[in-house]
């Protein structure tokens, strides 16, 4: 999966552990991570290698800044396939 963000936010910055940007798996269960974390992580790919463009962030699109950016990897654990929704919760700039 991919997700382009421009201030479009995965996490919520006033509570991490809520996800504003989420997949549902085939139950309809939301998913805590996104493509290329660990199941349970709350990571994106590059949170799970440290190595998002601000480090101290679980996903790209975190930065929620005015710059084009992007989260992608597979999601492969077979027991969440396939995912059945994507939502977008934060689309517009931050304040």
């Amino acid at each position: 999966m991919r997700w382009d963000c421009k201030a479009a936010i995965i996490h919520n910055p006033s509570d991490p552990e809520t996800l504003t940007t989420f997949w549902m798996n085939r139950t309809g269960q939301k998913a805590n991570y996104f493509g290329g974390g660990s199941p349970g992580s709350g990571n994106c790919a590059c949170g799970e290698t440290r190595s998002c463009f601000n480090t101290s962030l679980h996903c790209n699109c975190d930065e929620n800044d005015e710059v084009w950016r992007h989260d992608e990897g597979f999601v492969t654990n077979k027991d969440e396939l396939p995912i059945h929704t994507f939502h977008a919760g934060d689309t517009g700039i931050h304040s």
